[in-house]
């Protein structure tokens, strides 16, 4: 298994997903204003099954609620990438 790349590693990261809630000291919302701050070009997708996370200030990220579909996953990582899904997708 090939290890996941990092921010420092210098390879390029087009989009982070991730849930509001981490493990650690940092949130998904930390993370997002971390990103922001630092790689501001990199696109972001928040999830939670927390209701109230929508209105968690969540500027310079994509929300998806939990439970979502695969489909809709793809279809907005698709849309933030600017590249159409995939057929089989």
């Amino acid at each position: 298994m090939r290890p996941l790349p990092s921010f420092a590693s210098g390879t390029q990261i087009d989009l982070v997903f991730s849930d509001i809630n981490m493990p650690g000291t940092m949130d998904g919302i930390g993370l997002v204003r971390w990103i922001a701050d630092h790689h501001p070009g990199i696109q972001v997708i928040l999830t939670s099954a927390i209701s109230h996370a929508r209105r968690a200030g969540l500027s310079g990220a994509s929300f998806l609620p939990k439970p979502y579909r695969l489909a809709e996953a793809v279809l907005r990582i698709a849309s933030l990438l600017n590249h159409p899904p995939r057929e089989d997708a």
